[in-house]
């Protein structure tokens, strides 16, 4: 018996992104996606961020945080 295939889909939600050399040093931030757009986590400042925010930090993603679509 062939067991049907079931295809998820998958939103990306939040971007933790490190700043640093090493893990035990260094930076962190956060962007997360609301329901008005991404916004940017940094310390005491938060800001909203551009459509494209996650491009702009993915090359320092440290943790990618899906939701799993209905």
């Amino acid at each position: 018996n062939a067991v049907p295939s079931v295809v998820s889909s998958y939103e990306l939600r939040a971007i933790v992104s490190h700043h640093g050399l090493r893990a035990d040093s260094g930076h962190y931030t956060c962007l997360e996606r609301g329901s008005e757009g991404w916004v940017k986590y940094d310390d005491a400042r938060v800001t909203p961020q551009g459509i494209d925010a996650e491009l702009f930090l993915f090359h320092a993603a440290y943790i990618l945080f899906y939701h799993k679509r209905q």
